[in-house]
């Protein structure tokens, strides 16, 4: 958006200690969640004037962008993960963990011809729900076998299908053996999934305990069900999605999903890789509270960008600040920055700079401004140069001051950006 007049930019960075990281956590409805808060401060583009007024600008904190990105790209992994049929739940899970990792820490976790980006027009992929991830194998014939689906997939997926590529690596290692007498299609227990990531990872080129560490917990062991949820609720902290194994109550059926949030021990969050929105943020222990299985993996190695994201013919990665991948901006009421602009800021950290506005047209020299309400001076030359411009048709105008007055029938196209002036400018966005 072009600014009315070449104003004068000012770019903010501050950071002031937040004073109860619950009370904003209630806000966003992210009870209980140990987000991490990191400070840091750049005062050196602050005039002296905006420095005086630093005592009456709220406090600010950045969120972990780890954790929200964890959180929402799992809630918008609403397409683009396999199918789970004949129990490759196993395969699913998996699948999905490796193609967060993917696109979080390195777009070779997964070879490229597997990947499938995100599609649109828009910049807020939040709003779009639409993750990057790997192939929807959907198979629309029914009654099939096991050995049936198993080569339907071969014959239809075998280049572009990320969980058959992962079952045929598990059947070539023998982990997978596919046997008559079982009647699923899966990897049966923790270790031998633990296993087959690390095997999986080693043929992408990564190291364990050099790029990588692999973490496990299970009520069979040492641990007992209350450790397994601390060791979910501790790697989700981190970032880290956790791979969950459990069985249901009567202990007749289990199935693999991916928990990455939690409100409190009790109410852990996963994605349980059905094609069911209904189970893209439920509560794994409702269908599953029995024989909790779980591991996790800790990348050491530096973020290189993914360009996993498509906004119309131009690939982003999640970091960039050019899209919101991670979180959606709300910026609280705009507070006073100096005589011709007002600031927003959102609990993130970040600013959003505006300029003054009056809402209905006036002819006194003092208005309060219709978003931060500050009172004005109209007839003050803030903007040197300007002195008038055209009306539009239903009377806004720009003050002597470069401030605009805009009537109510105007305010709506303003505030979106699209009011014209008789000048021809056009395209504001000071809110």
């Amino acid at each position: 958006m072009k600014n009315i007049i070449l104003a004068i930019i000012l770019t903010i960075s501050i950071t002031i200690s937040y004073p109860s990281v619950n009370a904003f956590n209630q806000n966003e409805n992210f009870n209980n969640h140990n987000y991490e808060i990191f400070a840091t401060s750049d005062t050196s583009s602050f005039s002296e004037t905006c420095a005086l007024n630093l005592g009456v600008l709220p406090p600010i904190t950045t969120l972990d962008t780890k954790r929200l990105y964890l959180k929402h790209y799992f809630m918008g992994l609403t397409k683009n993960f396999g199918v789970n049929t004949y129990g490759t739940c196993t395969f699913v899970a998996l699948g999905m963990m490796l193609s967060y990792y993917d696109s979080f820490i390195n777009d070779n976790i997964i070879p490229e011809k597997y990947d499938v980006v995100s599609k649109g027009s828009e910049t807020d992929m939040i709003g779009r729900g639409n993750s990057p991830g790997t192939l929807f194998d959907l198979v629309a014939a029914t009654g099939l076998t096991k050995y049936e689906y198993y080569n339907f997939l071969k014959n239809e997926y075998a280049n572009t299908s990320f969980q058959y590529y992962l079952m045929q690596m598990a059947i070539d290692n023998d982990i997978l053996k596919m046997k008559e007498d079982i009647d699923y299609i899966g990897v049966g227990s923790i270790q031998s999934a633990v296993a087959f990531v690390e095997l999986y990872l080693k043929s992408a080129n990564f190291v364990r305990d050099l790029d990588y560490e692999l973490y496990q917990c299970d009520e069979f062991g040492s641990s007992n069900q209350q450790e397994v949820k601390q060791f979910i609720i501790d790697n989700i902290s981190k970032g880290n999605p956790v791979y969950l194994a459990a069985t249901n109550a009567s202990f007749t059926s289990a199935h693999a999903m991916v928990c990455y949030d939690y409100e409190s021990i009790d109410n852990i969050y996963a994605h349980f890789g059905w094609h069911n929105s209904n189970y893209y943020h439920a509560n794994p222990f409702t269908l599953y509270p029995n024989q909790l299985r779980a591991f996790a993996i800790n990348f050491n190695i530096n973020h290189s960008h993914s360009y996993n994201y498509m906004v119309g013919d131009i690939a982003y990665c999640y970091c960039d600040d050019a899209i919101e991948a991670y979180h959606n901006h709300s910026y609280g009421i705009p507070l006073k920055l100096n005589k011709q602009y007002h600031v927003s800021y959102c609990k993130c950290g970040l600013t959003k700079k505006g300029m003054h506005w009056i809402r209905g047209t006036t002819n006194e020299r003092y208005a309060n401004c219709g978003a931060c309400g500050e009172l004005l001076d109209l007839w003050s030359d803030i903007v040197v140069g300007i002195k008038s411009m055209n009306k539009t048709p239903n009377g806004s105008y720009i003050s002597k001051s470069g401030i605009p007055v805009i009537a109510e029938p105007d305010v709506e196209a303003y505030l979106n950006g699209t009011l014209k002036f008789g000048g021809g400018f056009s395209d504001y966005d000071y809110i």
